[in-house]
């Protein structure tokens, strides 16, 4: 529930000061860098793999892309 509420505050349009407060001055970064989990409550090991697992989804999208244009 916590990884819920974290994911939306990022994607609601609450200003970034509001979005500050409840999630942390470094919120806008990505992965590790960007959680504080005294504020979140989602272990970093959980943001940790979410990002690796987007980046491993993005890179398998571009290498669909890839090999179209190649045909």
């Amino acid at each position: 529930m916590c990884e819920l509420a974290r994911n939306s505050v990022l994607m609601s349009g609450f200003p970034h000061e509001m979005k500050q407060y409840w999630l942390g001055p470094n919120y806008t970064k990505e992965g590790v860098a960007g959680n504080d989990i005294s504020r979140t409550n989602v272990p970093d090991v959980r943001v940790a793999f979410r990002t690796e697992t987007l980046l491993d989804e993005l890179s398998n999208i571009f290498k669909g892309v890839e090999k179209e244009e190649a045909l």
